[in-house]
C-alpha cells in the first residue's frame, strides 16, 4: 500500500511548481499523455518500478521516451521521483495531480449514467444544470447501462442524483411493501 501523504506531496509540488510557473496546463496535459504511454506499455511501467535496475538507467530510458514529448518539468519531475525511490508512485501521483488540477480550476467530475447515449443537446442541458446546482465547471463522463431503463443517474464526487426508472420502481415497490405492511399490522 502506498503512502497517500507523500503521493499527495508530490502532487501538490508539481501544482504548485506549475502555478508558480503559469504552465498548469501544459502540465496537466503533459502528465495525461505520460499516463497513457505507462497505460499503454506494461514493460515501461515494470522496467521503471523495478527495484534492481539503476536510477540512471531509468532516467535515461525516461529522457528517450518522453524527451520531446513532454516539458522539462515534467521530465525533470519524473527523474526526481526515480532519484527518490518513488517511482512507483508516478501513477497515483498523476491522479492525485488531476484531482488537484480540478480544484484548482473549479471543475467537477460528473459521472452520468443513462439507458441510452445523450444527444449533444441533452448533454448540453445537463451540463448546465449542474453547474447551476455545484457551483462548479462540470466534466461529464458518460456511459450507458439499459438497466436503468431511462432517466438519469448522475455521481458527482460523494454526492448522487438518481432520477433513473430503476430507481424509482424500487422506491415505488419498497413504499408498498411498507405501506402493505402497516396494513397487516393494523
Amino acid at each position: 500500500m502506498q503512502d497517500t501523504s507523500v503521493v499527495r506531496r508530490y502532487a501538490v509540488a508539481l501544482l504548485n511548481h506549475a502555478k508558480k510557473v503559469g504552465t498548469v496546463d501544459a502540465v496537466a496535459a503533459d502528465m495525461k499523455s505520460l499516463s497513457d504511454v505507462i497505460t499503454q506499455s506494461g514493460q515501461l511501467a515494470a522496467f521503471l518500478n523495478h527495484p534492481l535496475i539503476a536510477g540512471e538507467k531509468k532516467k535515461a530510458l525516461v529522457d528517450k521516451t518522453f524527451g520531446g514529448m513532454v516539458s522539462p518539468t515534467v521530465l525533470d519531475f519524473v527523474k526526481l521521483l526515480i532519484d527518490k525511490g518513488r517511482i512507483n508512485t508516478l501513477r497515483l501521483v498523476i491522479a492525485e495531480f488531476v484531482v488537484l488540477v480540478r480544484e484548482y480550476k473549479n471543475i467537477a467530475a460528473a459521472e452520468v449514467v443513462t439507458a441510452v447515449p445523450l444527444t449533444d443537446a441533452q448533454r448540453k442541458a445537463l451540463e448546465a444544470a449542474l453547474e447551476k446546482r455545484t457551483g462548479k465547471d462540470i466534466e461529464i463522463h458518460a456511459t450507458v447501462d439499459a438497466s436503468v431503463m431511462g432517466g438519469v443517474s448522475v455521481r458527482i464526487g460523494d454526492t448522487i442524483l438518481d432520477g433513473t426508472v430503476r430507481s424509482q420502481i424500487e422506491r415505488l415497490r419498497e413504499q408498498l411493501i411498507n405501506t402493505t405492511g402497516a396494513l397487516v399490522a393494523q
